[in-house]
């Protein structure tokens, strides 16, 4: 779970984040706007130093929308990078870690990248048991676990199920 003293007041990327959230609900059905506040949140978010997000929560916020951004083809390269030097700050983070797992599993599974650069299938699979085995009791983790397992075939539907049992076990506590 999350520190209490960080749980208490939003920081400013998180605040950051729920603005951005709902102005892209907003746009969703206007492909064309959305890749436009792609590329506006992209500019912004090169504007802030790795080295002044300072907490986990701040850091979580951070990769989520650099994978917003990411997502609509709009500076993955940039995006990767930079969840990847957030992720290495806040590596003992559960939450940060399985938000850049989410990361790391758009890359590996799309051509946003080029090859050479993306993340492998094992890459993205440690991150998501590393986030696991930092936080067990964090459902919202092994639900994203379970999508990437899920999203990989058939030969791992059991690990998903497996995941998702746990999140759902999770979730009625």
């Amino acid at each position: 779970g999350a520190d209490a003293a960080e749980s208490q007041a939003p920081g400013p990327l998180e605040t950051l984040a729920d603005g951005w959230r709902t102005r892209f609900a907003a746009a969703v059905s206007e492909p064309e706007t959305v890749v436009e506040l792609a590329g506006e949140l992209a500019a912004e978010l090169q504007t802030i130093p790795v080295g002044t997000i300072d907490t986990a929560n701040e850091a979580r916020a951070f990769c989520l929308m650099a994978y917003w951004v990411a997502e609509e083809g709009v500076e993955a390269s940039r995006m990767w990078r930079l969840s990847k030097l957030v992720a290495r700050r806040f590596e003992a983070s559960a939450p940060v870690l399985s938000m850049h797992a989410g990361m790391a599993a758009l890359m590996e599974r799309t051509d946003l990248l080029p090859a050479e650069q993306r993340p492998s299938e094992a890459e993205v699979e440690d991150l998501y048991r590393r986030a696991m085995a930092l936080d067990i009791h964090d459902e919202g983790i092994y639900y994203g676990a379970g999508r990437y397992f899920l999203s990989r075939g058939r030969e791992r539907f059991g690990e998903a199920e497996r995941c998702f049992a746990r999140a759902f076990r999770l979730a009625r506590t």
